[in-house]
């Protein structure tokens, strides 16, 4: 199978899945990043910006923290997350929504 038979395949593939998924929870931007927060070890879809405006969409893990940070990410309100490249943040305020399993979650 190629690349590009792979994507449409794929593309398929969440098209079907979205169609069972359960309607969304609207959540406050509080319960949002509790959510994310809590949700450890855990596949999480996080749609979202970055600070240059540009729309994302990637799956993510919260795991435990390791080790003194340099940077209190915490108080400037971004959120460091695992994914499969590596560890990246995310800036909490600009979540728009998240998918854990098959229950959407999105910021009213």
């Amino acid at each position: 199978m190629t690349d590009k038979q792979r994507k449409v395949l794929s593309k398929i593939v969440d098209k079907e899945a979205y169609l069972f998924a359960k309607p969304a929870i609207e959540l406050s931007r509080s319960e949002m990043n509790k959510l994310i927060k809590t949700t450890k070890f855990t596949d999480i879809k996080v749609w979202s910006k970055k600070l240059s405006g540009v729309r994302l969409k990637r799956v993510m893990q919260t795991w435990d923290k390791q080790g003194t940070p340099v940077y209190n990410y915490q108080a400037r309100g971004y959120w460091v997350m695992m994914t499969d490249e590596g560890w990246r943040t995310i800036v909490l305020r600009s979540v728009e929504k998240v998918k854990i399993g098959n229950q959407f979650y999105k910021v009213k």
